[in-house]
C-alpha cells in the first residue's frame, strides 16, 4: 500500500476533475449528488495520506501521516 499511495493520491483529484464542468454547462460525468461525491473524494485524500504514513513502517511517518490527516480533516469540516 505504501507504493500505491502516490498513485491513489493523484487519481482522486483527477477523478474529481471529471465531475466539474469546465468547458460548458455539463460535466464529463454528471449525476445527482455529484457535489457530495466530490466532497467524499476530497475526504478520501486525507484518509489516503493517513494510510500512506501508517504503511511506511516508521513511527515518524505514522505520526506525520496522522498529523497531516488531522490537519486536512480539520480544514474540510468547517467548509
Amino acid at each position: 500500500t505504501f507504493n500505491s499511495a502516490p498513485i491513489f493520491l493523484l487519481s482522486l483529484p483527477l477523478l474529481a476533475l471529471f465531475l466539474v464542468p469546465i468547458t460548458g454547462p455539463e460535466a464529463f460525468i454528471s449525476f445527482e449528488g455529484d457535489l457530495i461525491f466530490i466532497m467524499f473524494l476530497f475526504t478520501l485524500i486525507a484518509v489516503t495520506v493517513f494510510i500512506a504514513g501508517w504503511s511506511s513502517v516508521n513511527r515518524f511517518g505514522t505520526v506525520g501521516g496522522v498529523r497531516a490527516a488531522f490537519q486536512m480533516l480539520g480544514y474540510e469540516i468547517p467548509m
